[in-house]
């Protein structure tokens, strides 16, 4: 194998524009030790109309496809322009060079740049990671205010528990046992001799399908968007992912080997980012018998297969779902809120903890029906107290305000009950996927119809009754 890879590093500025165009200068005299280390600030089609100064910052596509790189580090910005193009370098060059077995390492500290849903598509189309950002009103806590928040907003990560020098967006990971256990196992290695990260201003990264973590957050990190709203949606942050697609791809935020931290922290960082260069181009020599020399090689319909690999990615995730979000949308926050953790528990395996929120929101639905007909004086006792779920889905399938028959999918709820029972009261029981599973197309149109009944549903034709 060969002792040193060819790195391409691409910096953050024009060097006419600052002082320092390289952030993470530390970081790259450490790679220049062991490997052969190249910088440039793009990767474009000419360098023609650019002044002297600027052509010598800029590689030409060409020249890059020519010359054998293994792996291509981004630093800090991309500069989004659309789908297929930054100011950095094309999607199509860092796909196609990832198809031929490169890896492509992007430090992402791009929180300043709009319209999330394109730069994500960029990402996208090079089979990268994507950024995550907020769907709608459920993910947020009840009675946060969101009239001035936009879908395109970045939601950064912030912790009040390891936040350094009382700065809002610096905190500090400590790496322990407990923190490991939640790295993808394959890629563990690359915290050796790692005890402490520091970050700044991280961004939160989608957990979409095929991607494994790479940097959790801590578990008491929480997310905020630029509009310092709150979103908790998350089981725990994630600031780093990776997949091995073709090549590797990796994003990482938090400007964890910036300049102004490794020099004022105590931090493992370049350490880590050295693991982790050598890890990934040490995986890749051995698997590079799978990679073509050319894409020439494969004719145009297995290109546009591999392209869209990453475009059912959401697909996927919304096919892990328990339900469709959709259903509960625009019902009542509270109800949104234990809608998402129900399908968010069941999307990470937590059984026992989708049993209860599924138990949770049939119960909640059903005094929404008999609330929104003006009769739930007929499901309370005399103390004035909501009966239990076992009495209020027997009242609710005789009930003749609306029609039953509509609603038989109601009487599997009384499974969804005992599961939630036993996993909320019975120390011994535990609930698996199959105990959710089976009742699984039966709690998507309970939870429909239960909707529609508690007359939050305005769009259909029919009447409720």
């Amino acid at each position: 194998m060969k002792t040193k890879a060819n790195i391409l590093y691409i910096y953050a500025d024009l060097a006419e524009l600052t002082l320092e165009p390289i952030k993470c200068q530390l970081l790259v005299n450490e790679l220049k030790e062991y490997h052969n280390v190249t910088l440039y600030y793009a990767i474009v089609s000419s360098i023609e109309n650019y002044p002297e100064t600027t052509k010598k910052q800029f590689i030409t596509e060409e020249e890059f496809e020519n010359i054998n790189y293994d792996i291509l580090i981004i630093e800090n910005k991309l500069k989004v322009i659309s789908q297929d193009e930054s100011e950095k370098v094309k999607s199509e060059i860092l796909l196609n060079f990832r198809k031929n077995g490169g890896i492509v390492i992007f430090m992402c500290s791009e929180n300043g740049q709009p319209f999330i849903s394109t730069y994500n598509d960029f990402l996208r189309k090079a089979l990268l990671p994507i950024i995550r950002h907020p769907i709608s009103q459920s993910q947020f806590p009840d009675g946060q205010p969101i009239e001035d928040f936009h879908r395109e907003d970045f939601i950064n990560c912030y912790d009040e528990q390891n936040k350094i020098n009382n700065k809002n967006y610096y905190f500090s990971l400590e790496i322990n046992e407990k923190y490991l256990r939640r790295v993808d196992e394959s890629i563990r290695s690359v915290f050796k001799n790692v005890q402490r990260l520091v970050v700044n201003s991280p961004i939160q990264v989608d957990d979409a399908f095929r991607l494994r973590i790479l940097l959790p957050g801590n578990t008491t990190t929480i997310m905020i968007t630029s509009s310092d709203l709150r979103w908790d949606g998350a089981m725990y942050p994630i600031l780093g992912s990776y997949n091995d697609i073709f090549g590797v791809g990796v994003l990482i935020t938090g400007n964890i080997c910036l300049d102004s931290i490794v020099k004022s922290q105590k931090t493992d960082a370049i350490r880590f980012m050295l693991n982790l260069v050598n890890l990934l181009w040490e995986k890749q020599q051995q698997r590079s018998h799978i990679f073509n020399s050319s894409l020439q090689n494969q004719d145009s319909q297995d290109i546009e297969e591999d392209k869209a690999v990453t475009l059912e990615a959401e697909k996927q995730r919304e096919a892990s779902l328990l339900f469709p979000m959709e259903i509960v949308q625009k019902t009542r926050g509270y109800i949104e809120k234990v809608a998402y953790q129900a399908n968010e528990c069941y999307k990470q395996g937590l059984y026992d903890a989708c049993a209860v929120m599924v138990r949770r929101l049939i119960e909640t639905l059903i005094i929404e029906c008999y609330e929104h007909h003006e009769i739930d004086s007929k499901i309370k006792n005399v103390n004035g107290d909501f009966f239990a779920l076992k009495d209020l889905t027997s009242k609710f399938l005789s009930e003749t305000e609306w029609n039953v028959s509509r609603s038989k999918n109601l009487e599997k709820i009384a499974e969804i009950k005992v599961i939630g029972d036993l996993s909320a009261h019975n120390r011994r029981y535990n609930a698996r996927d199959y105990d959710i599973n089976n009742v699984k197309a039966d709690i998507r149109i309970a939870v429909e119809e239960l909707v529609y009944i508690a007359g939050f549903d305005k769009t259909k034709n029919e009447t409720l009754k």
